[in-house]
């Protein structure tokens, strides 16, 4: 039999759940431990993803020795101290994009990474898809020409709209992937579901004037600036 990999998953939340859901069931997997802030949603968690315990501290589990993968599925502001922690214990992270909140965090986090002896991945998917990355080699060979534009569609429903605006805010993918794919910033075009646009509306209609007349077309802008 392959060696079986014990594994915890910190945050309980939407992303927590698609990691878990796609590793539980799987024979070289052991589910060590989830955590979560919430008690209820951790302990719901153990139960439904067969894990062996759960808690509301990451701590405790890096000490065991049957832990060897720590997935850090919470909040970016939580994630270099974490990783650091996970780094330090000598376990190996995947971690949720993006890394940090900021560039001093994210520069620390890659030294980290850089003078560890753990296998660190960030959760980059889409640079794993075939389509991107065809996307990106013809770019990158100047087959379809200098990319100024992309229009990007999201499809995230919004129903828990404080959940979603606060993913927006932390780690939108629309800069990220665009230099991903080109290697340079262009102008995205975007568009979410109708009920995100709606609360956006919404959302918008509390901000001052001024503020809010910044905000109301700021890619089309920037295209005639470009063009």
């Amino acid at each position: 039999m392959s060696k079986q990999y014990g594994v915890v998953l910190i945050g309980c939340g939407h992303i927590g759940q698609q990691h878990i859901e796609d590793i539980y069931y799987r024979d070289n997997i052991r589910m060590v431990g989830v955590v979560d802030q919430d008690p209820a949603r951790a302990a719901q968690f153990a139960r439904r993803y067969a894990a062996e315990a759960w808690d509301t501290d990451y701590r405790p589990f890096l000490t065991r020795r049957d832990v060897d993968i720590v997935i850090v599925a919470s909040y970016v502001d939580s994630h270099l101290p974490i990783t650091r922690d996970c780094l330090a214990a000598g376990k190996h992270v995947l971690c949720e994009k993006p890394i940090a909140g900021s560039l001093g965090d994210a520069l620390e986090f890659f030294n980290l990474v850089q003078h560890s002896s753990s296998k660190v991945l960030i959760a980059h998917i889409l640079r794993h898809n075939r389509s991107y990355q065809t996307i990106a080699r013809l770019i990158a060979d100047g087959a379809i020409g200098e990319l100024k534009a992309m229009r990007m569609v999201q499809n995230h429903h919004a129903l828990n709209w404080p959940r979603y605006k606060r993913l927006m805010e932390d780690c939108s993918p629309h800069r990220g992937l665009r230099r991903a794919l080109s290697g340079r910033d262009a102008v995205v075009f975007r568009r979410i579901h109708p009920v995100g646009r709606r609360l956006l509306r919404q959302d918008r209609r509390r901000r001052p004037p001024g503020q809010l007349r910044r905000h109301q077309c700021p890619a089309q802008q920037r295209l005639r600036r470009i063009l």
